[in-house]
């Protein structure tokens, strides 16, 4: 037997109140951290696998998918130059590559205004917010 629960708002006794659907309309459906350089997953969320593209670039494959192609993509990377360098960059949707319901492409480089320094991050997290089908 499957049970249910049907609640309005959420209250903590210190912390005050909140309504559940900013919860689930507010909370990110899909996210994960991985490594490029492996390429191996360290956790994540609705997210089924992660394929290598090329160089910098990594398709993220969920598990659910949404109800259309209308959703939101952030992220960031971490990169070392092999010099001890630290580099933080943005993190884009991967030109030329259409998100589809089911997935995602991403592109890590330095220069997202000319499309260039395309790097393979050591850390790389995303996350995405959308409507699930």
């Amino acid at each position: 037997m499957a049970g249910k629960i049907v609640a309005d708002t959420l209250e903590h006794s210190t912390a005050g109140s909140i309504a559940t659907n900013y919860v689930v309309n507010g909370s990110a459906k899909a996210w994960v951290r991985y490594n490029q350089m492996s390429p191996s997953v360290a956790d994540s969320h609705n997210v089924s696998s992660v394929t290598d593209v090329s160089t910098g670039k990594a398709q993220i494959n969920l598990t659910s998918s949404f109800s259309s192609v209308n959703y939101s993509v952030s992220g960031i990377a971490g990169l070392n130059d092999g010099a001890d360098t630290q580099y933080v960059v943005a993190i884009g949707i991967r030109r030329g590559a259409a998100p589809t319901a089911s997935n995602y492409t991403t592109q890590v480089q330095r220069n997202l205004a000319t499309n260039s320094g395309e790097y393979d991050a050591h850390i790389q997290m995303t996350n995405a917010h959308g409507d699930l089908a």
